[in-house]
């Protein structure tokens, strides 16, 4: 392999993995179950962190989000910046660290505000890169009472 090509497949690499990690937010925000599912290995591990549990395997993750994200929260926004990814060339595994800010809102119309960190774990299986393992970090969970989220008028 050429320099020139290792370089590019790093950079592959680099796009999938940074693919992975926008899909997970569209996927859970816009309760696109597909696509937040073809984020993860078949047996990967979400740690949510806090008191929303850890879950393994696809159908375990799968009842993680029906049953502890998606009912708490009447709506989710993730910002996920800060990426930053480790691979090293022709590996099949690679790690990456993230920061979030959410903006929420709980079923009763109350704003939530979240600050934490994604740890990530990467694996490549048949050529394609998938989350193995995702550790949530929380650093801050706040509810805002009285205080509620809205849509702009005519937007």
């Amino acid at each position: 392999m050429t320099d020139l090509e290792a370089r590019v497949g790093r950079l592959e690499t680099e796009r999938a993995l940074t693919r992975l990690v926008y899909d997970y937010c569209h996927g859970i925000d816009r309760h696109d179950l597909e696509r937040f599912l073809s984020v993860w290995d078949e047996n990967a591990t979400w740690d949510t962190g806090g008191p929303f549990g850890s879950y393994t395997g696809l159908v375990d993750i799968e009842r993680g989000l029906k049953e502890s994200m998606w009912p708490v929260f009447s709506a989710l926004h993730h910002w996920t910046v800060n990426l930053v990814l480790d691979v090293e060339e022709g590996a099949e595994a690679a790690t990456g660290m993230s920061n979030l800010t959410f903006q929420g809102s709980a079923p009763d119309g109350t704003a939530i505000v979240v600050a934490a960190t994604y740890h990530d774990e990467f694996s490549r299986q048949s050529g394609r890169w998938r989350i193995s393992r995702r550790t949530v970090e929380i650093h801050h969970f706040a509810p805002l009472p009285g205080v509620a989220f809205s849509p702009i008028p005519g937007g």
